[in-house]
């Protein structure tokens, strides 16, 4: 059990605790808003958000959701001031920006929300597609090119022999349906996305083969990432802390309970649903995408029980996948590119 309940016993104790707070202080409060960009229409991908939310984590602060053109174009939209808040995996991106010009986009991540990366590369069940090698020549399917994860799929082909930019085709068939008919029809060969959604496909009657990529195992996945000026700002790190705080609950109040979960987020966004499927076959496959996202936020032990905190461990890891493609300058310091105080402060 993370520190986050150590004091209450349980999500359900803080949870009405934080309710009956909300209720003393009646409207006498003004509650804050903060802006968080997301990569993606809604769905279970940002789950914690929506459960924290729905559970009353966030105490007085009130989230406003915009809606972004991928993970890239998150990073470059914190940047400019259009968020408070970004949800997105620029990690490949900032690095290697930071590394070849000593420069990137003026944000830093505050929370590992994804301590795994949820990043996948599979193939259906019959392919004749056994290693990353065998890509050569093969059609890749991605949910969009700006989507940050492209990146990490590109550097995991140049490490394994392959030139990304001329072994491959990479097409965009999005995240639903058509991609699902592109892995069906044979359109596409390879599929580039994350864990919940091959989850997702698999559910829909494609069995899929996970492609092994070694490289990318102690890699973290998708953050919280604002822009510095905001870090620097005491009100706005108030803000932040609150977030940090309700997505660990939330975090929790999922991997307890799973199926609690699912109908919370089928109350908020009944279209998550299928017409094509009965109540027990969209709980099932609710709970195949709960379990997905419960696998890739579930804490690393070098984390010493933060929900949030960044290890230095898979900062190295990110640069030592880097360096294959990267040439990064002696003394390298990938600091700068985040904070564990907001972390640390949501714990205490």
């Amino acid at each position: 059990m993370a520190r986050y309940l150590k004091n209450t016993g349980s999500v359900r104790a803080l949870s009405a605790a934080l309710a009956a707070a909300i209720a003393m202080g009646g409207t006498a409060a003004q509650a804050e808003t903060t802006t968080i960009g997301l990569p993606s229409n809604h769905s279970f991908f940002a789950m914690h958000l929506y459960v924290a939310e729905e559970m009353g984590y966030f105490g007085d602060l009130d989230i406003e959701y915009m809606i972004f053109n991928g993970g890239s174009d998150v990073a470059r939209q914190i940047a400019n001031g259009s968020a408070e808040i970004g949800y997105a995996q620029p990690t490949e991106i900032l690095l290697t920006s930071l590394a070849t010009t000593g420069e990137t986009l003026p944000i830093r991540y505050w929370y590992m929300l994804e301590p795994h990366t949820m990043n996948q590369i599979a193939v259906p069940v019959d392919s004749d597609i056994q290693t990353l090698a065998d890509i050569s020549g093969r059609i890749i399917g991605i949910s969009r090119h700006t989507a940050s994860n492209v990146a990490q799929f590109r550097t995991v082909l140049e490490r394994n022999g392959l030139d990304p930019d001329v072994d491959v085709v990479w097409r965009a068939v999005g995240l639903g349906g058509e991609h699902l008919m592109a892995l069906e029809t044979g359109t596409i060969d390879v599929s580039a996305t994350n864990n919940m959604r091959h989850a997702g496909y698999e559910f829909a009657g494609v069995p899929l083969r996970v492609i092994p990529v070694p490289d990318t195992v102690d890699q973290f996945g998708n953050g919280l990432f604002s822009h510095n000026d905001v870090l620097a700002d005491e009100a706005a790190q108030e803000r932040l802390v609150k977030v940090a705080r309700g997505v660990a609950l939330a975090t929790e109040y999922c991997g307890e309970n799973p199926q609690a979960c699912v109908e919370l987020l089928y109350g908020r966004y009944p279209e998550l649903q299928s017409a094509e499927r009965d109540d027990a076959e969209n709980l099932a496959f609710g709970l195949g995408q709960v379990q997905a996202r419960n696998a890739t936020a579930a804490l690393r032990p070098e984390q010493n029980e933060i929900y949030g905190f960044f290890p230095q461990s898979v900062w190295d890891a990110s640069v030592d996948f880097l360096s294959s493609t990267v040439d990064f300058p002696e003394g390298f310091d990938a600091s700068v590119l985040y904070t564990n105080d907001i972390a640390v402060n949501a714990a205490e």
